[in-house]
C-alpha cells in the first residue's frame, strides 16, 4: 500500500472547489499554513449524517388502508452534521449529492391483525430496497427496519428530503419507537 503524501493531498484539495471545504491559509499568499488541518478538512468534507427519532411514544399513526402515508411520529432530532434533521416535519433534508446510506427502524403495535409495509421515500418516490412488509397479530408489537443506498444526483429546493412512509391493511397502529437515519457515503 502506497503512503499518501502532501503532493497527493494538495492537488486533490484544489480540485474539490467546494464552498463547504475550508482551508487555513496565509492571508498574503493564500498558501496552506498547516498540512494536517488541510488533511482533516478533506476528511471532514464527506461527513454528513442526520437522524430523527421517537422513543417511548403511544400516539396512534393513522393510514388510509393500503395507501402510502407519511409516518408522523418523530419527536426529536438526533445527531446532525452537514444535513438538516427536521422532526417537526418528520424528514431529513440531505442537502448534498452523493451516495447516502438510509435506514429506519420501528416498533409498531396493532390492535388488529394487519399487514404493514414501511419504506423510505426520497421526495415522492420510494427507495425500493428500503421497503419491508411484515404481518402483525392482533394485540402484538412488531419490530421492523430496513436499510438502502440511494444515489442523490441533484439538489434543488425540496428535491432531497427523505421520510418514512407506511401502508397497512388496518387503518391505525401505534409507533412506540422509531428512527430515520441518513449517512453520506461518498461523492458520485
Amino acid at each position: 500500500m502506497a503512503k499518501i503524501t502532501d503532493t497527493d493531498i494538495f492537488p486533490l484539495a484544489t480540485t474539490l472547489n467546494d464552498d463547504a471545504l475550508v482551508y487555513t491559509v496565509d492571508g498574503s499568499t493564500s498558501t496552506p499554513l498547516d498540512k494536517s488541518i488541510q488533511l482533516q478538512n478533506l476528511i471532514d468534507h464527506n461527513k454528513h449524517f442526520g437522524q430523527v427519532y421517537v422513543q417511548g411514544a403511544s400516539a396512534t399513526q393513522t393510514v388510509t388502508a393500503d395507501t402510502w402515508t407519511k409516518v408522523t411520529a418523530f419527536t426529536a432530532n438526533g445527531l446532525v452534521n452537514g444535513c438538516t434533521a427536521d422532526h417537526a416535519n418528520d424528514l431529513i433534508t440531505l442537502g448534498k449529492t452523493g451516495l447516502w446510506l438510509v435506514m429506519y427502524s420501528a416498533s409498531l403495535y396493532s390492535a388488529s391483525v394487519a399487514t404493514v409495509d414501511l419504506g423510505i421515500y426520497l421526495d415522492s418516490t420510494i427507495i425500493a430496497p428500503t421497503q419491508s412488509t411484515q404481518k402483525v397479530g392482533a394485540g402484538y408489537t412488531l419490530q421492523t427496519g430496513s436499510v438502502g443506498i440511494v444515489d442523490v444526483t441533484s439538489i434543488s429546493g425540496t428535491a432531497d428530503n427523505i421520510s418514512v412512509y407506511a401502508r397497512s391493511t388496518h387503518t391505525a397502529f401505534i409507533i412506540g419507537n422509531a428512527s430515520l437515519t441518513a449517512i453520506r457515503l461518498m461523492n458520485t
